[in-house]
């Protein structure tokens, strides 16, 4: 799947946008299909997507492909900072118990 979204990539800096649309958008249902909506790669590919609608001027079509992807980061980093934040907690709480 990488080599696929690789390709699309070239493609896209080619001008070869319906080429480079129709591998992103393969890309993107093996992923949800295999991964589930919510995976990281997932969002990379829907921005990856957006960013050819925007390149092409289809602005309409990239807007909500940007949010969906820009949700799922929000939601990833809300996740990574709470985790951090009971790592730091228990991590503070040992010293303490230490000395």
């Amino acid at each position: 799947l990488l080599a696929q979204a690789l390709l699309a990539v070239l493609y896209q800096a080619q001008r070869r946008f319906g080429d480079a649309e129709l591998l992103f958008k393969q890309t993107l249902n093996v992923l949800k299909g295999n991964l589930g909506t919510d995976h990281a790669d997932v969002a990379i590919i829907l921005g990856k997507l957006a960013g050819l609608y925007q390149e092409q001027g289809r602005y309409e079509d990239a807007e909500p492909l940007y949010k969906q992807s820009l949700i799922h980061h929000s939601d990833r980093y809300k996740r990574f900072a709470e985790a951090k934040d009971k790592f730091q907690h228990r991590e503070k709480n040992q010293d303490e118990s230490f000395y």
